[in-house]
C-alpha cells in the first residue's frame, strides 16, 4: 500500500487498517482548510458515482492511492467570484424582461425571469457554503450592506415579483425587475467580491 496526499508520501501508524474514508478524515482532521478534490487508485480517478465504494475499501487493499486537496479558503473564494460572474449575466436578462414585458412578450419574459431566480439562488448558495467555510455569521453583521441585510432585501424583491406574476400585474413586474433588482445586483456583487477578498486575506 503505498499513499500519497498532494504527490507526498504518507506514512503513519494511526492509518494502519483504516479505509479510504478513514484516510480523508484524518487529512481533513490535520487542517480544516484542505477539501478533498480529487481519489486515485493506482492513477485512475475514482468517478463519483463509484466514490461510495471506494470510501468502504481497507487501504491494505490498494496498490497506490493518491488524494488531491485544495484550500476550502480558495475553493470558497472561487465560487463567490463565479457567482458575481453569474449575476453579471443575469443583469442582461433583467433588463430585457420590461421590454419584453411591455411587448406582450410574457413567455419570453418568464424564460428570462426564471433564468434570473436560478442565478439568485446560484448566488445565495455559494455565499452561504462560503459563510460555512469562512465560520461567519451571515447575520452577525447588521450594517445596511452585510450579507444578511443583503439576502432580505433580495428575498423581499423576489416576493413582490412573484405576487405580481400571481395577479399578473406585468406592469409592477417590470418595474421590479428593472429599478428594484438592478440596484440590488450592484449591492450584491460588490458584497461578494468583499466576502472573497476576506476569504483569501485580502480584507
Amino acid at each position: 500500500m503505498e499513499v500519497y496526499a498532494d504527490g507526498e508520501a504518507v506514512r503513519d501508524q494511526a492509518l494502519e487498517g483504516k479505509t479510504v474514508g478513514g484516510l480523508l478524515d484524518w487529512i481533513r482532521r490535520g487542517d480544516a482548510d484542505r477539501f478533498v478534490v480529487a481519489v486515485r487508485i493506482d492513477g485512475r480517478e475514482v468517478a463519483d458515482g463509484e466514490l461510495e465504494a471506494v470510501l468502504a475499501l481497507p487501504l491494505d487493499g490498494c496498490g497506490r492511492l493518491d488524494v488531491e486537496t485544495t484550500s476550502a479558503r480558495i475553493l470558497a473564494a472561487s465560487a463567490l467570484a463565479q457567482a458575481a460572474d453569474v449575476l453579471e449575466e443575469a443583469r442582461e436578462h433583467h433588463s430585457a424582461v420590461g421590454e419584453l414585458l411591455a411587448s406582450s412578450k410574457q413567455v419570453e419574459a418568464m424564460d428570462r425571469l426564471t433564468a434570473c431566480f436560478d442565478a439568485w439562488n446560484s448566488a445565495e448558495q455559494a455565499l452561504r457554503q462560503a459563510s460555512r467555510v469562512a465560520g461567519l455569521n451571515l447575520d452577525a453583521d447588521e450594517g445596511p450592506s452585510s450579507p444578511g441585510v443583503l439576502i432580505e432585501k433580495l428575498r423581499g424583491c423576489l416576493n413582490e415579483i412573484q405576487q405580481g406574476l400571481k395577479i399578473r400585474d406585468y406592469v409592477a413586474v417590470a418595474d421590479l425587475v428593472e429599478y428594484e433588482m438592478l440596484p440590488v445586483i450592484d449591492d450584491w456583487q460588490a458584497m461578494l467580491v468583499g466576502f472573497q477578498q476576506k476569504l483569501l486575506g485580502q480584507a
